[in-house]
C-alpha cells in the first residue's frame, strides 16, 4: 500500500448519520443494496444512479445485520441491538411485516439456510444457534442446539 498516495473513492454515498454495521447487495438486482447504521435506520440505494431510493427507520437500536432472502428479492431481514429480527418486503412497505422478539441472549448473526431458502439460522451470545422459518415466523425455533458453552 502506498501511503503517500492513497486509494481516494471515486463516489461517497451520504445518507446516513452514524457509522455504518453492515451492507449487503440484493442478490437479484445487482444495483440494489441496503445499508444499515447505528443511526437505527436502512437505506436502501440504486447503486447505478448514486442515489438513496428509501429509507427505513427501524427504531429497535443499532442495526447490526441484513440479510436479502435468497428466493425473494424485496425480503430482508433486519436485527437490532434490541435483539429484535424483522422481516421486510420492499414491496409491501417500509415497515416490518414481521417482527421476532428472540430468546434473552444478544444475536450475534443471521444467515439463510442454503438447502432451504424459506428459513434462517440465528446464532445468539449464548452459544445457541436456533433455526426458523420465513412463513411461521413467531418467538418459537424449529429447533435450537446449545453450540458453544
Amino acid at each position: 500500500m502506498d501511503l503517500a498516495d492513497p486509494i481516494q473513492p471515486e463516489h461517497i454515498l451520504k445518507g446516513h448519520s452514524g457509522p455504518l454495521t453492515s451492507i449487503t447487495i440484493n442478490p437479484f438486482r445487482r444495483n440494489v443494496m441496503i445499508s444499515g447504521s447505528a443511526d437505527q435506520n436502512v437505506h436502501v440505494w440504486d447503486i447505478n444512479a448514486l442515489s438513496l431510493v428509501d429509507q427505513i427507520a427501524i427504531g429497535q437500536g443499532e442495526i447490526q445485520n441484513l440479510k436479502w432472502s435468497p428466493t425473494e428479492e424485496s425480503h430482508f431481514l433486519s436485527h437490532s441491538g434490541s435483539n429484535v429480527l424483522q422481516l421486510y418486503d420492499l414491496k409491501a412497505s417500509s415497515k416490518a411485516v414481521s417482527n421476532l422478539n428472540f430468546n434473552k441472549a444478544p444475536i450475534d448473526s443471521i444467515e439463510f439456510n442454503s438447502k432451504n431458502p424459506q428459513q434462517f439460522f440465528v446464532g445468539s451470545e449464548d452459544g445457541r444457534i436456533s433455526l426458523m422459518d420465513i412463513r411461521m415466523i413467531s418467538n418459537k425455533p424449529l429447533f435450537s442446539i446449545q453450540a458453544h458453552g
